[in-house]
């Protein structure tokens, strides 16, 4: 039997983004361990795309995306969220992009982990909303918690 057809195939992943949400803090979940999440979730669908696409019914590993879709869903907009920043945070008020000031390596490095951490939660929602047997158990879902109606295609 394929590792793709196994139930417990993207549990581990799964799980660390559905823990994440009880961390907001990052305290135990950090963003590189979200990446990671998003990594290998992305790596598998693409390496088994071939046994998503080709089986007639649902693959039993997809079951989890249908079960755990609402809890995906808030991650990747939570995540993709992270790269807005809030014009009501006191520490923006005044800033602009096109000043001169320069970042501090904290923000500097908080910068970069929430653009790369974006950028994997970006690449795994188009793995999502690609392939049929994986948007069907999203399409709403994912659409109400994006905080941009634009992220949303009709398909």
């Amino acid at each position: 039997m394929p590792l793709c057809m196994s139930e417990t195939y993207f549990a581990s992943p799964i799980q660390t983004l559905s823990e994440s949400i009880k961390d907001p803090g990052q305290d135990w979940i950090t963003a590189h361990d979200l990446v990671e999440a998003y990594n290998v979730l992305s790596a598998r669908i693409r390496f088994h795309i071939h046994d998503i696409l080709m089986v007639d019914n649902p693959l039993p590993s997809l079951a989890i995306f249908k079960g755990q879709s609402s809890q995906i869903a808030e991650c990747i907009s939570r995540d993709l969220e992270r790269l807005l920043p809030s014009p009501f945070e006191s520490d923006h008020v005044g800033r602009s992009y096109y000043s001169d000031g320069s970042l501090s390596s904290d923000e500097l490095y908080n910068a970069t982990n929430n653009a790369t951490l974006c950028h994997h939660a970006l690449r795994f929602m188009t793995d999502i909303f690609t392939f049929q047997s994986l948007y069907s158990n999203f399409t709403s879902r994912l659409c109400k918690f994006l905080p941009n109606e634009s992220y949303c295609f009709a398909f």
